[in-house]
């Protein structure tokens, strides 16, 4: 019987929904009437694993989360602060909001990818109280004893998260009742909640350089964050690093050349020949080591490239050894501040290029939300979720944490760099592997050089072990070279007794 009502109230809502959108001559507002499906809920399979990530905790604010159980203390404090804000500004009255925001109720519904199964006035009210809420809260974001106490890292979790958006252009209208210049305090107090809870710093030209009033056109807050971070002409970002990369990969062109020439099958055969008549000279089988570099390590080297691709099939990261392996053969790391689209490898001084990212008790709610925010709204590369992928690759274990820390790369506000590893790492169960080819091209560069640095590092270990540092090699060497000296005399003095007879 429960559900066949609810299926009643469904059709007369739709049937409603219809009727008004019809027969209006005009529509509301013109930039408005074209809003598309932009708030999504989240996969069940998803919530599950990690329910904290996507469902408000404290505030449930969007129409799928206002009227859960469970969020019911928060109601008093959402009135409380709509009461503040009448007080605190004067003229201000709900229902004049209330009967405005009626006007935008199928726009509204048209935002969300499921039918709300509320009438027109409740939503309206909804929107009004919640759209207040979250004006106060950016305006003063200090708040009071009661607002602290409930929680005030929890409410910036629960405003960030994807199921629990309003459209911004609710904001913008409650923001005309309650502020002479409402444009500019929603778009101050929005870029001063950006700076506080975004992952990444020290971009603020790439901020400046973005067209206020397209931001200011977002969809919600969540979209707001999401402009911001992501590279607006993935194209031309990807073009201008391209011809980096091109720069960088020059170096590598001789010994690309030179390596394919060693390990031609024909120069191995003749090799091969050489040493093994080398070996039957008696003093000269130390030189088999000789055998192992320009063989055997190429059979190792292929081995650990299929155990690290298979190992990042497994773990849906980057192919690309972590931060611990590059810096063991000379890869540097340097914080920049162009964000996303700065991130490239310069071969010339094996520096790896990566964008400031700052972590806190925050930071995987945010970076969870607009992981799946951006697998719902792009049909090309993702972006942001390749550059997770990328991390995930680098930060293994805590020593990889530290060494971006150290280099300033990353800005560790948890208790332990542990912590930030653990962290990363849990991000590679909410991604799928992508391509994105600005940054494919720099983790082949990076692999390319790790691969090539590895194999000199380990000859030079080797010869280092096994010769130069070993006086008795030396010393070998010298008594071989003698016994060569010695032979040689030999043979000239019976060539010559042959002539002579």
């Amino acid at each position: 019987m429960n559900s066949k009502s609810n299926l009643d109230f469904g059709e007369h809502r739709w049937i409603i929904d219809i009727q008004r959108y019809l027969d209006e001559d005009t529509d509301p507002d013109e930039s408005d009437s074209i809003k598309k499906i932009s708030i999504f809920t989240i996969p069940k399979t998803i919530i599950l694993t990690s329910p904290q990530h996507y469902a408000p905790q404290l505030v449930g604010l969007s129409p799928y989360h206002h009227f859960r159980i469970e969020l019911r203390e928060s109601e008093f404090i959402k009135i409380h602060t709509a009461r503040r804000a009448r007080k605190q500004h004067a003229g201000f009255k709900f229902h004049p909001l209330v009967v405005q925001l009626l006007k935008f109720d199928p726009i509204i519904r048209h935002c969300y990818d499921k039918q709300l199964r509320f009438d027109g006035e409740t939503l309206a009210w909804m929107m009004a109280i919640n759209s207040c809420f979250i004006l106060q809260f950016l305006a003063d974001q200090k708040w009071n004893s009661q607002l602290s106490r409930w929680g005030y890292d929890s409410v910036i979790r629960d405003i960030i998260m994807l199921e629990n958006q309003i459209p911004l252009f609710l904001l913008k209208k409650t923001g005309d009742s309650l502020f002479q210049s409402s444009e500019d305090f929603l778009y101050t107090a929005l870029m001063g909640f950006f700076e506080q809870i975004s992952p990444f710093k020290r971009i603020k030209e790439q901020i400046e350089d973005h067209d206020i009033l397209e931001i200011m056109d977002s969809d919600h807050i969540l979209d707001f964050i999401y402009k911001l971070i992501v590279p607006k002409h993935e194209e031309l970002a990807r073009e201008s690093t391209d011809k980096c990369d091109k720069k960088s990969i020059s170096w590598l062109m001789p010994i690309r050349f030179i390596k394919k020439l060693v390990v031609s099958r024909p120069v191995k055969c003749i090799f091969k020949l050489f040493l093994r008549l080398i070996f039957s000279i008696p003093g000269l089988i130390l030189f088999k080591q000789l055998e192992y570099i320009f063989f055997n390590e190429e059979k190792s080297e292929n081995r650990d490239r299929d155990n690290m691709e298979n190992r990042a099939v497994l773990m849906e990261e980057a192919t690309i050894p972590s931060v611990t392996e590059l810096w063991t053969v000379g890869v540097r790391f340097l914080a920049i501040d162009s964000g996303l689209s700065g991130i490239k490898f310069d071969g010339n001084t094996a520096t790896l290029h990566l964008p400031v990212i700052s972590l806190d008790i925050n930071s995987e709610v945010v970076l969870s939300n607009l992981v799946a925010y951006e697998s719902c709204i792009t049909v090309g590369p993702l972006v942001l979720t390749r550059y997770i992928e990328l991390i995930n690759g680098l930060i293994d274990t805590w020593e990889d944490a530290k060494i971006l820390r150290e280099q300033g790369i990353l800005l560790n506000h948890l208790r332990s760099d542990e912590e930030a590893a653990k962290l990363w790492n849990s991000m590679s169960e909410l991604t799928q592997l992508t391509k994105l080819p600005f940054l494919d091209t720099v983790i082949q560069e990076v692999n390319e050089y790790y691969y090539q640095r590895r194999r000199r590092v380990r000859i030079g270990n080797l010869f280092d072990r096994k010769s130069f540092q070993s006086w008795q090699m030396i010393i070998m060497l010298i008594v071989v070279l003698m016994m060569i000296i010695v032979n040689s005399e030999w043979v000239l003095s019976l060539v010559a007794l042959s002539k002579m007879k």
